[in-house]
Parts: C-alpha cells; sequence; structure tokens
C-alpha cells in the first residue's frame, strides 16, 4: 500500500483539459474552463464540481461554508508534507498575489533571501512552485529571469482568494465573500491557465500533423514588457507563435501589434500566428487573418 501511495502521488501525470471535459460530457468549454483553472488536471477534485450550478455556486459551496469540502485545502495539502506553515502560507500567498521574483517576496515578507530560497526548494521539491524559465530566443537581454509561480491550481486559487480572508469566512454569507474577494479578479486567475488549454490544443494537433510544421520545442517567452504564451519551432528554426486573450471585451488588432512588439523584444520573426480569444476578435483582426493565411483565429469553442 505504501508503495502504491508514492507511486500515484509523484509519478501520476495531470490529465488533459480534453479529459476533463470528456468527464464532464459537456459542451459548455467556458465553465469546463472555469473548473480547470481551480482543479487542473487532478480528476480527484473535478467530482466535486456540479455542471448544472454557476461557477459562483460552486466556489461558495465547495470553498466559502466551514464544512466545505476546500475550506482550508491549502493548508491541508501543504501540512502533509512540511512544517513551518505559517512560512510556506505566507510565501504562497505572496506568490499568488503576482509577486513571482525573488527581491519582491523579500520586500513583501521581510524575509532574508537565504531563507526565502531554502523554503523555496523545499515547495518545488514537493511542486507546489515552479521556476519559471523562459523560451530560449535571441533576446535574452530582455528576458524576465528568476520567476517562481505556484504550479498547482487548487493552492493558487486557494491561496490568492480565500487564504487571505479565512477570518470572514462565516461571519459574512458565501456570496458577500464571493462579490467582495473573488469575482473581480477570477478572470484574471482564470485567464493564466487558458494559456495552458491554448498550448495543449496545438500540442494535438501538432501530433495530428494539422499544423503547418511539426514543431519539435515548445514554451513561454517571460519577457520584462511582456510575455509570449506559446513560443513553438522545429529543428530549422521556423517559428510559430500563440498568444491567449481572456479578456470578455475580445482581441482587437491593437492587441495583435502589441504581441508583435513583444516578438520583436524577443528576437522572434513567427512565420504562422495562432491568436486564442475567449470573446472573439474585432471585424479588422477577422478581416486580417481573411487576407493573410499565417493568421488563425480561434476562439473558446474550438477547443
Amino acid at each position: 500500500p505504501l508503495y502504491l501511495y508514492m507511486f500515484l502521488e509523484y509519478l501520476l501525470k495531470p490529465l488533459r483539459f480534453l479529459d476533463l471535459v470528456c468527464f464532464f460530457d459537456s459542451s459548455n468549454t467556458r465553465k469546463c474552463m472555469n473548473i480547470y483553472s481551480i482543479t487542473g488536471g487532478n480528476p480527484g477534485y473535478w467530482g466535486y464540481f456540479n455542471m448544472q450550478e454557476s461557477f459562483k455556486e460552486n466556489i461558495c459551496r465547495l470553498f466559502l461554508q466551514k464544512d466545505s469540502p476546500f475550506y482550508d485545502v491549502g493548508i491541508r495539502e501543504v501540512s502533509e508534507h512540511l512544517r513551518e506553515l505559517n512560512v510556506y502560507a505566507t510565501l504562497l500567498a505572496t506568490l499568488a498575489e503576482g509577486r513571482e521574483k525573488m527581491n519582491e517576496i523579500h520586500l513583501h515578507t521581510g524575509y532574508s533571501r537565504p531563507k526565502i530560497s531554502v523554503y523555496l526548494k523545499n515547495l518545488m521539491a514537493h511542486e507546489y512552485v515552479e521556476k519559471v524559465f523562459s523560451y530560449e530566443a535571441p533576446g535574452e537581454a530582455n528576458v524576465k529571469k528568476g520567476v517562481y509561480r505556484i504550479s498547482n491550481p487548487m493552492l493558487q486559487f486557494w491561496f490568492r482568494f480565500i487564504y487571505p480572508h479565512m477570518g470572514e469566512i462565516g461571519a459574512i454569507s458565501p456570496d458577500n465573500f464571493y462579490e467582495k474577494y473573488i469575482a473581480d479578479d477570477i478572470a484574471t486567475h482564470t485567464g493564466k491557465y487558458f494559456c495552458r488549454v491554448c498550448s495543449e490544443y496545438l500540442s494535438i494537433l501538432n501530433e495530428k500533423n494539422c499544423l503547418p510544421f511539426v514543431y519539435t520545442r515548445c514554451g513561454e517567452w517571460v519577457g520584462k514588457h511582456g510575455t509570449i504564451d506559446i513560443v513553438a519551432q522545429n529543428a530549422k528554426r521556423d517559428t510559430l507563435l500563440g498568444f491567449c486573450n481572456y479578456e470578455f471585451d475580445g482581441m482587437s488588432y491593437e492587441d495583435y501589434e502589441k504581441y508583435l512588439a513583444c516578438a520583436k523584444q524577443a528576437y522572434l520573426k513567427p512565420m504562422y500566428c495562432y491568436l486564442f480569444s475567449v470573446t472573439g476578435f474585432d471585424e479588422r483582426l477577422e478581416r486580417l487573418a481573411k487576407e493573410n493565411d499565417t493568421i488563425q483565429l480561434v476562439d473558446m469553442s474550438q477547443l
């Protein structure tokens, strides 16, 4: 039994977004995306969510009452492997807020850099945190280095929205808690995992030889003044770039120009661009895509 536990705990890889869609047998891609942004590829969490409820209703039922299944899931998860929970919780909450560089963490927490480094290594050892390595591109001078992120979507959500305000659970209604602390920023949280789904989509097309070329390397370019969500290249350095937009007002031609400016910082010249958007594209961008077959527009329904 112990060997089986160790095997499942450390070797089983997360399932794909496509597996989650099949699990719920649903064509409601947006609702599946919302669930995926919290559960990731962990099927043990999926069964707690009800597709007949709204996203808000699921969050209120599963997180925002003291007898809820995920009321204290972050602390429970971390306490299984690590001690000094206050320190680890502080670091995770800091990362969840978007302070991802060592100096930002140091200034916010007051912990020394050597101490932070040791505790981050422990979090990485248990795959709670990852150090982000930008895709290797010629524009190395513009790369943002030393970035750390929470790798577990459930922990990212819990330490971002629940942990800082746990004292108010039970003091105010779940509905009010959601509107006060979650509603305004949940789209930003979900958008981070939308990029992961888009990357998975391209990976499936790549396996089926449905892209303009078969790429052999893929990653994210993290720049000082912007990010390229997906960089894919083959051995010849043919380049495909993917840009993901989770804003509810759609992707505009101006957004596309900003993406190209970011590619210029990375010294990457894309042969093809795949643009992903939750709520569609403006007319100018749609017209450009019709005239230029190197630009592909993909909305959420296609994922």
